[in-house]
């Protein structure tokens, strides 16, 4: 569980350095595609803070279709409230 947490606060590191430095945008849609494959594949999506940032990003740069699938990622990720219910 902690591992699988550094690798996520490792991945959103990353992210946001891609978005902040270098605005590269295939960057940024190879990080929603592998979010969008998770999905597919029913594994379990535990990283809420990298579905944010993407969709911080596509509302800046991003076109209706991106910004719409990087929303749809972020609403099927569930939230850091949730988690906590779920341990509850």
């Amino acid at each position: 569980m902690i591992a699988k947490r550094l690798i996520g606060i490792i991945v959103v590191g990353a992210v946001m350095l891609l978005a902040g430095c270098s605005g590269d945008k295939a960057k940024m849609l190879q990080q929603l595609e592998q979010l969008e494959q998770q999905n597919r594949s029913g594994e379990a999506m535990l990283n809420d803070s990298l579905a944010e940032s993407l969709v911080n990003y596509f509302d800046r740069y991003g076109d209706a279709n991106e910004r719409m699938r990087s929303r749809y990622i972020l609403g099927r990720t569930p939230s850091l409230c949730t988690k906590c219910r779920s341990i509850l």
